[in-house]
């Protein structure tokens, strides 16, 4: 996925995941009133692995002639039953999640992957394609339903539960730069939303954020985190190719009172002053936590560094920049290296200052190509935990250990379904699989029973997104990581 816009404006992609099969729905949810499954959420970017800056011309491996013709078939004769066939030579039918007109030619090698051309980094924020559909089962109850693309879950010292999503763009056209495809009219409006459900089940919209959508690209809200009891969000992605002035709370840090949003700061200004990382110019603020220094963490999944945010003035501060991943193909994002963006997703804290930072990778996503990243005080970085796979969130849980989402498996023809899993974190290569055939999940957060709330189907079907409820979880015993 190119710089899919995740988060905000995804323009600066390179690299598009393409038509990849998502489940979606949860119980009682009923994606063939969802509506035809052509846009689908944002997740933080996938350069070339995540975030794609750039890294692969994507002549040789993707004709995108506008429409997508895709090479795969997908016959869903039921939401929940997937059935789907990939053998990349025909279109997709969807007969109950929604028709997709939209073709896509895979023309060598990346199957089930859309690349294109551009000049950042790819993230994952957003897929295209995504329409099968699962329930939660007996084992992983449904708390909430009727989610576009959620991407991020809080849990707060009451109880309630806080998920934020991607939306669905909106009634006004704006002019948008598409990756790979150049100028065309993308709608925007505030339809991404902040969504409170408290302990009895009740589920309410509490504020609305901007969203775009350009054809199957949606971006809107990320993260939410809280700090000395005032609610924040990430949201939006900006690039330089979208011209120097921001859509309203786009690439942005807000506070959230009331129902009322307030931008408290924008990380598109020291990206575009400085960029830090000296590749893409692209600020997608993604992974959000609440600081032990008082301050606003924040992984900036288009920029690939992290952040430190001050609350009080707006200040924003680079604490670290992350280096490239080893990858099997050259990456005009990353002056045509052989290495992939690493794609920041989430972040945590231990009680020494120390962060921990988990990384996407992006495409072709190879499987264990993906870790968790300790920054030190004075920004030194280091690897803490390696042989993982796309990482789109990371949280301390009340046990003290760290947790981590997977969001899928990449294989030959794409993601494959329900192989998102959560992880719990080990130092070295000994991290663990405690629950896994998860269909996409982006994010989780624990009560203090260590309870877990995941989102699941990031990307799907308008309304197909939900929360799930694994109980007990920082109490199951894991399983080693297979490769």
């Amino acid at each position: 996925m190119k710089r899919l816009m995740m988060i905000g404006v995804l323009m600066a992609m390179t690299w598009l995941l393409a038509a990849c099969p998502a489940p979606a729905a949860a119980p009682n949810t009923d994606t063939t009133a969802a509506g035809t499954a052509t846009e689908t959420a944002e997740m933080p970017s996938a350069d070339a692995t995540s975030d794609m800056t750039g890294t692969m011309d994507m002549t040789d491996t993707m004709d995108m002639t506008g429409t997508e013709d895709m090479t795969e078939t997908e016959d869903m004769s039921s939401a929940g039953d997937m059935t789907s066939t990939m053998d990349m030579t025909s279109t997709e039918e969807m007969t109950s999640a929604g028709d997709m007109t939209d073709t896509m030619s895979m023309t060598d090698t990346m199957p089930m992957t859309e690349s294109r051309e551009m000049s950042g980094t790819t993230e994952m924020t957003g897929t295209t394609g995504m329409t099968e559909t699962t329930t939660a089962t007996e084992e992983h109850p449904t708390l909430a339903t009727g989610l576009n693309g959620p991407q991020g879950v809080l849990v707060d010292p009451d109880g309630n539960v806080w998920v934020i999503d991607s939306g669905l763009g909106g009634e006004q056209e704006i002019p948008f730069l598409a990756p790979g495809i150049g100028p065309v009219t993308a709608t925007y409006g505030e339809s991404a939303r902040v969504v409170k459900i408290t302990p009895d089940g009740t589920q309410a919209d509490i504020a609305m954020l901007p969203s775009v959508a350009a054809g199957q690209e949606l971006i809107g809200g990320a993260r939410l985190a809280l700090l000395d009891g005032n609610l924040y969000a990430t949201s939006g992605q900006w690039v330089v190719e979208a011209g120097p002035d921001r859509l309203p709370n786009t690439g942005a840090v807000v506070q959230i009172v009331d129902g009322a949003v307030t931008e408290v700061a924008n990380t598109w200004e020291i990206e575009n002053a400085e960029n830090p990382g000296g590749f893409a110019v692209d600020t997608h603020p993604y992974g959000l936590a609440a600081g032990t220094d008082g301050m606003l963490w924040v992984a900036d999944a288009g920029a690939n560094d992290l952040l430190k945010v001050d609350p009080a003035t707006g200040a924003v501060e680079v604490v670290a920049v992350f280096a490239g991943l080893p990858g099997p193909l050259p990456n005009p994002g990353r002056g045509d290296a052989q290495e992939m963006d690493p794609v920041p997703t989430g972040v945590t804290q231990d009680a020494d200052g120390n962060a921990y930072v988990s990384l996407l990778s992006g495409f072709p996503f190879i499987p264990g190509s993906a870790k968790v990243l300790k920054v030190a005080a004075d920004g030194t970085v280091s690897d803490y935990a390696t042989g993982l796979t796309m990482l789109t969130d990371l949280r301390t849980a009340p046990d003290g250990q760290m947790y981590a989402v997977q969001f899928a498996i990449f294989g030959e023809q794409g993601p494959t379904p329900n192989s998102g899993a959560v992880i719990r974190i080990q130092e070295g290569d000994t991290s663990e699989v405690i629950v896994d055939g998860l269909a996409f999940p982006t994010s989780l957060d624990f009560n203090a029973a260590g309870d877990a709330y995941v989102t699941i189907n990031g990307v799907g079907a308008p309304g197909s997104g939900a929360v799930i409820v694994l109980a007990g979880l920082t109490e199951r015993v894991g399983q080693p990581l297979t490769e």
